[in-house]
């Protein structure tokens, strides 16, 4: 049997079931990926305990869970919460409930562990070297600063879209007050943080908030392939999404192609704290990345601690692609044979001077040329 291994992320917005299944080549593949909108940190009273309420909503998600992990018959499962239980002062007993009524031990990250597994999925799964990572979750926002693909810095908000939306949105829109309050609430935060600012670095943004910005902008553009990794965009692409966006209400906003519904009501939030760290850093792009805190957590589980070069997460993407698409490697290498014989006799006879570097990137698009021809024949 193959080894499966299960992460529950149980955050202040949403909680998420990520099934991983181990392959014949070393790497992990997603076998499944269950959401359930949870908005556990809207259940938070003033005085910082979960309510009965939010804690029965917990409950009630995590038992759907164990039936979609026992389906899948889940070697390890890894239960993992972030700020709405951290911040709770009842998490004692939150944690004891949980497990006496669903078997379920969760670990509570601290900040550093939040921030340090978002940073450590994208320097793995981009080719950013130098830049910053950016995760807004419901109740917190981590920011890590990051060169040479090691950490630098890394600092935890105590505030995410949710919190935010409750404490400066009143009703069904975002007013012009509000707004300005809310553009001064951030500002004074990112003040904190010398290390923030004018960096002119790259931002890799992950989590769900990022997900919607870049589908929407992606629909925009009639983008191709929504949702896709390390999709970039401009600091004047944000500037024009917040201009479009900020004057509708929710009711508009469920109608905007590309974000979902249940994120209507805090985008807003979001996409103005994405726009002034762009300001604040001088970043000269956003990079929307699909890997997050789980893809840490797995990835830290069967690769320990290491940090890729680029040129090796381009050669585990494409390894990783071609097990999926059942590659011939055989096959393959025969061809990448022939392409190196070419590129021998091509230099000799002095038809081109092509540097290793140059051959390297010559065998990669020979490869992803044989595996187009294995996804055409997949789907007929």
């Amino acid at each position: 049997m193959k080894e499966k291994t299960a992460i529950i992320d149980i955050g202040s917005n949403t909680i998420r079931l990520v099934i991983y299944e181990s392959t014949a080549i070393g790497t992990v593949k997603e076998l499944e990926n269950v959401k359930a909108v949870a908005r556990l940190r809207s259940y938070l009273t003033e005085e910082g305990i979960l309510s009965e309420e939010g804690i029965q909503v917990l409950l009630s998600i995590l038992h759907s869970f164990n039936k979609v992990v026992d389906f899948h018959h889940v070697n390890e499962i890894r239960s993992v919460a972030t700020a709405t239980i951290r911040q709770a002062l009842n998490q004692s007993d939150i944690i004891s409930r949980v497990y006496k009524e669903t078997n379920l031990s969760i670990s509570i990250l601290s900040e550093e562990e939040e921030a340090y597994y978002g940073y450590f999925a994208a320097v793995n799964t981009t080719s950013v070297s130098t830049g910053f990572s950016i995760d807004i979750g419901g109740g917190s926002t981590e920011i890590t600063y990051f060169e040479d693909k090691q950490i630098k810095h890394s600092h935890s908000f105590p505030f995410g879209v949710v919190s935010l939306k409750e404490q400066f949105i009143q009703g069904d829109s975002l007013q012009l007050e509000e707004r300005e309050v809310l553009v001064q609430f951030i500002i004074e935060q990112f003040l904190t943080l010398p290390w923030l600012k004018e960096k002119n670095a790259p931002i890799i943004a992950i989590g769900g908030s990022a997900r919607n910005v870049a589908q929407i902008d992606q629909s925009q553009n009639s983008y191709p392939i929504a949702g896709v990794h390390q999709y970039v965009m401009s600091p004047e692409s944000i500037s024009r999404m917040r201009d479009v966006l900020l004057p509708l209400d929710y009711v508009e906003l469920e109608k905007i192609e590309g974000l979902s519904k249940d994120r209507a009501d805090i985008i807003l939030p979001a996409l103005e704290v994405f726009y002034q760290l762009i300001l604040y850093t001088d970043a000269p792009s956003f990079i929307f990345s699909r890997n997050g805190l789980r893809d840490g957590l797995i990835l830290e589980q069967t690769e320990g601690k290491k940090v890729f070069s680029n040129q090796e997460i381009v050669e585990r993407s494409l390894r990783q692609l071609g097990f999926e698409y059942n590659v011939n490697y055989s096959h393959n290498e025969q061809m990448l044979f022939l392409i190196r014989k070419l590129w021998e006799g091509f230099g000799q006879l002095g038809l081109w001077s092509l540097n290793e570097e140059s051959l390297r990137v010559l065998e990669q698009a020979a490869f992803l040329f044989y595996l187009w021809g294995n996804i055409l024949d997949s789907r007929f």
